[in-house]
């Protein structure tokens, strides 16, 4: 059942998000530009607040957003990002460090191309209430979405490597925001891990919790 949601461009119909089976979350992102409104692989806009017809498995028809893609080109103001192979194994080690040596994540496994971050990691309801170093000690926050929180944290984290080693131009590389999709069942999750280590057949640097 849909729910009616309030936007500012008046009240959308969205659906509930699907739980994550046993709180497993595929997080993606895609490097600043490679991705915009009106691409002909398919797209979303922010919170849906537009329909757009078809998605990366099933296209929109030909043509059909070329004047949208053409303005979003238009105003870019710089030059899409696309990694390089050390720039892609220094993001990796980065996201790495800051998911599992630091924030004591789970996860299963990661890849960085050129174009693309995946990482399959398990984000327990606890996450919810996180400890914060303030000027007057710890504090708990609350993170109302905990699977965006920790994919800006990868992608913070791996555009601070990146910018630190000059192996990416100013700016940032990563585009905003990114997708979330949530793990169905056991099958599932075997599936996304074995995608993302095949990345590494089209030169990604990939890790996974087998590594040292």
């Amino acid at each position: 059942m849909q729910k009616p949601t309030l936007s500012k461009r008046g009240t959308l119909s969205e659906a509930p998000p699907m739980p994550a089976w046993n709180d497993w979350f595929h997080l993606m992102a895609n490097t600043f530009g490679t991705w915009p409104p009106g691409d002909e692989r398919g797209f979303r806009t922010r919170d849906h607040r537009e329909h757009i017809e078809g998605d990366y498995k099933n296209p929109p028809p030909p043509g059909r957003y070329d004047g949208l893609l053409d303005h979003t080109q238009k105003h870019m103001t710089r030059p899409p990002v696309h990694l390089s192979p050390a720039a892609r194994r220094a993001a990796a080690l980065a996201v790495r460090l800051a998911m599992v040596d630091i924030h004591h994540l789970q996860v299963l496994a990661l890849a960085i191309s050129a174009e693309h971050l995946h990482v399959l990691v398990r984000l327990p309801a606890t996450l919810r209430q996180k400890p914060t170093l303030s000027k007057r000690g710890t504090r708990t926050s609350s993170l109302d979405d905990p699977a965006r929180h920790y994919l800006g944290i990868a992608k913070k984290e791996s555009a601070k490597s990146l910018a630190a080693a000059r192996l990416a131009a100013p700016g940032g590389i990563w585009a905003r925001r990114g997708k979330v999709k949530p793990i169905a069942d056991r099958a599932h999750q075997l599936r996304v891990y074995q995608y993302i280590l095949n990345h590494a057949q089209q030169g990604a640097a990939v890790w996974s919790f087998r590594d040292a």
